[in-house]
């Protein structure tokens, strides 16, 4: 199995502002996601991240603070799982070819260095980066905190899962004309049930996903 590593964008009508949603999701597994971060201003979470090596995180542009309270082996924001580490964001880069203003989340990646590498452990691992990119069929597994039911309902405490899979540009591309770039990948769920408050194929994101290299 190969694994892979994306970001849903779900730019159709959210603002940069918005954290990441996962709509009609479960309860992970607790700690079945030892790559997730959350990222933090105060005792806000703004984004999700994921963890690909012990000093490096990646996340959305678009989430574009100077610096970030970083949460790893996080499962409960409101109880001490007593697995977490907490680090500060030091030095990060933005892809070359993102553009905020046109806020159509082409190349929408930032990399944040972590103060100081965390430590590895069970609950806290880099998601390995692929050797090619998944094709449409693949199962794909996102996770992150969010909203659960309603755009207007709180973010969920405990951090949450959903099962996509990868669906091909064109079909994307019918679904939404004139905003799917050869950089995005796109992933549709049960209609209903899926990261951004919609029921259709999705556009690429606000939380980390892991992909199989094996089609349905």
């Amino acid at each position: 199995m190969v694994s892979s590593i994306f970001f849903l964008l779900c730019f159709i009508g959210l603002s940069h502002e918005n954290t990441q949603k996962i709509f009609k999701g479960m309860e992970c597994i607790p700690h079945s996601q030892p790559w997730q971060v959350g990222l933090f201003e105060g005792t806000q979470l703004r984004c999700g991240g994921v963890l690909i090596d012990r000093r490096w995180i990646l996340t959305a542009a678009h989430c574009s603070a100077s610096r970030y309270w970083l949460s790893l082996g996080e499962h409960s924001l409101s109880q001490l799982d007593w697995t977490e580490q907490i680090r500060h964001s030091g030095l990060s880069v933005t892809h070359p070819g993102y553009q905020a203003a046109l806020q159509n989340h082409d190349n929408d990646l930032r990399l944040l260095q972590v103060g100081l590498p965390v430590h590895l452990t069970r609950s806290i691992q880099p998601l390995p980066l692929p050797a090619t990119c998944a094709v449409p069929g693949t199962k794909c597994h996102i996770s992150g905190w969010g909203t659960t039911n309603h755009p207007g309902n709180q973010l969920s405490d405990r951090l949450q899962c959903l099962n996509l899979s990868i669906v091909s540009n064109a079909t994307c591309r019918a679904a939404f004309p004139g905003r799917i770039t050869d950089n995005m990948v796109c992933a549709a769920g049960i209609a209903g049930e899926d990261a951004c408050q919609r029921r259709l194929p999705l556009p690429t994101g606000r939380g980390p996903s892991h992909c199989h290299g094996e089609n349905s």
